[in-house]
């Protein structure tokens, strides 16, 4: 329906005629395409939809290598197929943004990956350091700056706790 008429769309071939039946966006106001739109959240983004494809982030405290606090950014994502929402492959990358209280962890159960490729959820973990002879950590107030390859968003997670007691 175009101004409460029945208009067949292949009768429309041009941009001038989107104009003449004033279907066209006003001056000064533009479109953002879905693809590279940024989405912000903290300590978790909420379930995001772009086309058959919707993701989300979570961040949890784990201890690992018996003692080390360590900050978990777990990346999940679903696509819509005939038969409803399923696990798919598709490639993040994370990387440490403004702000301070995490750094790259590499112990003995995982290591921080920079990018992943595969089936969802895609796990990002970064260490808390310790503050030396203090049983305590510094607070964490730093940017995650994750790209979903499914989406086209770019997730800037911003995680910000008081400092954690192990």
């Amino acid at each position: 329906m175009i101004a409460n008429q029945k208009v067949s769309l292949k009768d429309i071939t041009t941009y001038e005629q989107l104009v003449d039946l004033g279907q066209t966006l006003p001056d000064g106001i533009s479109l953002t395409a879905e693809r590279g739109d940024v989405v912000t959240g903290t300590n978790e983004i909420s379930e995001t939809r772009v086309g058959d494809n919707k993701v989300w982030v979570k961040t949890h405290y784990k201890k690992k290598d018996g003692s080390i606090p360590v900050m978990q950014v777990e990346v999940c994502f679903r696509k819509k197929y005939w038969l409803g929402w399923s696990n798919h492959n598709s490639n993040t990358t994370a990387k440490l943004g403004f702000g301070s209280g995490l750094q790259m962890y590499a112990g003995k159960d995982h290591e921080s990956a920079v990018a992943i490729h595969g089936f969802s959820s895609h796990d990002y973990y970064y260490a808390i350091p310790n503050m030396v002879g203090i049983p305590s950590t510094i607070p964490v107030n730093q940017e995650v700056i994750i790209d979903h390859g499914g989406t086209g968003l770019t997730l800037k997670l911003q995680c910000k706790y008081d400092s954690y007691m192990p």
